[in-house]
C-alpha cells in the first residue's frame, strides 16, 4: 500500500509539471507570436504607457495574490473555513486597492506628464479585485493538484484575448488594444475556472483561521515585495545612468530568459509546494524529493540557458535585425543570470512547504543583500560590471541557500553541488561546441536551426555516454506514459 501511493504521489507530481509546463510554454508561446505582431500595429509609446501601469500594479497584485494562496496550499488541513476567509479577505483587499488606485491615478499621471496614464490605470486595476477570485481559485487547483484545468483555462483564454488586442490593434484603438489584451485573458481564466473547478465560497468567516494563515503568509509577502522592487533596480539604474538607448537593449536581453524562467519557475512554485507540503513530516522523503528536483531542474535548465547564450547572435539577429545587436551581451548575460534561478525557487518551495517562511524571509532578504552588494561593485564599470555583478549574485546565492538546508533537511552544500556540477559540466561544453557554429558563415537561420539540433544531440549523447541519473530517469518516465497509454 505504501509502495502504491509513493507511486500515486509520483504520477501526480510529474503530470502535475507536464501540465504546468504545457499551460506555461503554449500560452507565451501564442503571446509571443501576437506581441510581434501588435509591435508593427502600435507605436512604442504605448507600450511605454502600459510598462508603467504594470510596474505599479505589480506591487498591488503582490498584496491581494501572493501569500495567502500559498498558505492556503501548504496549510495540511486547510478546509472550507479557510478557503472562505481568504476569499472575502481577498475580495476586500482588491477591492481597497483599486480604491486606493482610481484615486492615485491622476497624481501618477502628472508625475510622468502623462493624461493618458489616468485612463489606462482605472481600467487595468480592475484586474485587482478579479485577481483576488483567481487566486483562490488556483490555489484550490494546485492544492488538488488538479493541474489539467490551468492548460484548458490559460490557453484558452490566451487565444481569445490575442484576437482581442489584434482586432482592436486592427480597428485603431491604440493604447486600449494592450490594455484590453491583458485585462480580458485573467477575465476568460477566471470565468473558465469558476464554472469547472467545484468550489465556492459559503458564508463563513473565521478570525482566528484568518490569524493563522496571516501568520505564515506575511512572510511570503514581503519576501515577494522584496523580490519585486529589487528587480526593478537594473532596469531603473541603466535607464538612469546610461540612458534609454542602453535600457532598451537591456529589456530586450532579458525578455528571454525571464519568460523562459517565469514560466519554469511558476510551474515549480505551484506543483513542487503542494507535493512537498504533502510530506512535510517526512524530512528523509522530503529531502530526496528535494535532490530529485534540483537534479531535473539543473538536467532541463541548464543546457537550455547555455544554449541561449551560445546562439544568442543569430537568434537576435532573426528575431529583432541590426538595429538590436548589441543587445546581445545583455542577452548572455541575463541568460546566466536566470539559469540559476530554477534552483532557487525549489529551494525556497521545500522551505516554504514546511511551514518556515521565516526562513525563505530571510534567505530572500539575504539574496537581495548579494544582489545589492554585487550591483554597487559592478558601478564603476559600467554597463558590463553591472551585467557581471548580476550574474555572479545569481551564483554566490547558492552558498547562502545551502545553510537553511542543511539545517532542516540534512542537505549539504557539497551534496546540492555533486547534484548541479554533472549538468553544469555537460551544458558548459555543450554550449562551447555550438557557439563555434556562429563562424560558420551560414544565414541565421541557417546557424540557428544547427545550433538547437546540434546542441540537442550532443547534450543527449553525453547524457548518455556519462549515464547521468537525471537523464535516465525522464527516459524511465517517458517509457513508463507511453506503457500506461498502451
Amino acid at each position: 500500500m505504501e509502495q502504491e501511493s509513493g507511486n500515486n504521489s509520483k504520477w501526480k507530481i510529474i503530470s502535475g509539471l507536464f501540465w504546468r509546463f504545457g499551460e506555461r510554454f503554449a500560452a507565451q508561446g501564442v503571446s509571443f507570436v501576437v506581441s510581434l505582431v501588435l509591435a508593427r500595429l502600435l507605436l512604442p509609446e504605448y507600450y511605454g504607457i502600459v510598462s508603467i501601469v504594470k510596474v505599479f500594479l505589480l506591487m498591488f497584485k503582490a498584496v491581494v495574490q501572493d501569500g495567502f494562496g500559498y498558505a492556503l496550499i501548504q496549510k495540511k488541513d486547510a478546509d472550507e473555513l479557510d478557503f472562505s476567509t481568504v476569499f472575502y479577505v481577498q475580495m476586500a483587499l482588491g477591492f481597497g486597492l483599486y480604491t486606493l488606485v482610481f484615486l492615485g491615478a491622476p497624481w501618477i499621471a502628472a508625475w510622468y506628464d502623462e493624461p493618458l496614464l489616468t485612463a489606462v490605470f482605472r481600467v487595468m486595476a480592475l484586474s485587482l479585485p478579479i485577481g483576488a477570485i483567481n487566486c483562490v481559485q488556483q490555489s484550490f487547483v494546485s492544492r488538488n493538484m488538479q493541474f489539467r484545468r490551468f492548460f484548458f483555462s490559460t490557453i484558452i483564454g490566451t487565444v481569445l484575448s490575442a484576437g482581442i488586442g489584434l482586432g482592436m490593434a486592427y480597428g485603431g484603438f491604440g493604447v486600449w488594444a494592450l490594455v484590453a489584451q491583458d485585462l480580458f485573458n485573467l477575465i476568460c481564466d477566471t470565468l473558465i475556472l469558476w464554472f469547472t473547478v467545484k468550489w465556492r465560497p459559503c458564508l463563513q468567516f473565521s478570525f482566528s483561521r484568518l490569524k493563522q494563515l496571516l501568520s505564515y503568509s506575511w512572510k511570503l509577502l514581503v519576501s515577494t515585495l522584496i523580490d519585486n522592487l529589487y528587480n526593478s533596480l537594473y532596469p531603473m539604474l541603466i535607464g538612469k545612468l546610461f540612458g534609454t538607448i542602453q535600457q532598451g537593449y537591456y529589456d530586450r536581453g532579458d525578455i528571454i530568459p525571464n519568460v523562459i524562467s517565469a514560466n519554469v519557475t511558476t510551474a515549480f512554485k505551484s506543483v513542487l509546494l503542494s507535493a512537498y507540503a504533502k510530506e512535510q513530516e517526512d524530512t528523509e522523503k522530503l529531502k530526496a524529493m528535494l535532490r530529485r528536483s534540483i537534479r531535473l531542474a539543473a538536467f532541463i535548465f541548464f543546457p537550455l540557458m547555455a544554449g541561449l547564450i551560445a546562439a544568442a547572435k543569430p537568434l537576435t539577429l532573426l528575431l529583432l535585425g541590426e538595429n538590436w545587436v548589441a543587445s546581445v551581451v545583455f542577452l548572455q548575460f541575463c541568460s546566466l543570470f536566470f539559469m540559476f534561478v530554477p534552483i532557487h525557487i525549489i529551494n525556497q518551495q521545500a522551505i516554504s512547504a514546511i511551514g518556515r517562511s521565516d526562513v525563505s524571509l530571510k534567505l530572500e532578504i539575504g539574496k537581495k543583500i548579494i544582489g545589492i552588494a554585487m550591483l554597487f561593485c559592478g558601478l564603476p564599470f559600467g554597463v558590463p560590471g553591472l551585467l557581471i555583478g548580476k550574474a555572479l549574485s545569481s551564483i554566490l546565492a547558492l552558498g547562502l541557500t545551502a545553510v537553511p538546508n542543511r539545517q532542516l533537511f540534512g542537505y549539504t552544500f557539497r551534496e546540492q553541488v555533486a547534484d548541479l556540477l554533472p549538468s553544469a559540466m555537460l551544458s558548459t561544453v555543450m554550449g562551447m561546441a555550438v557557439w563555434g557554429i556562429t563562424f560558420s558563415g551560414f544565414g541565421n537561420l541557417a546557424v540557428l536551426l544547427l545550433q538547437v539540433l546540434f546542441g540537442i544531440l550532443l547534450y543527449c549523447l553525453g547524457a548518455c555516454v556519462f549515464r547521468m541519473e537525471s537523464f535516465a530517469y525522464l527516459l524511465a518516465q517517458v517509457k513508463a506514459i507511453i506503457r500506461k497509454k498502451k
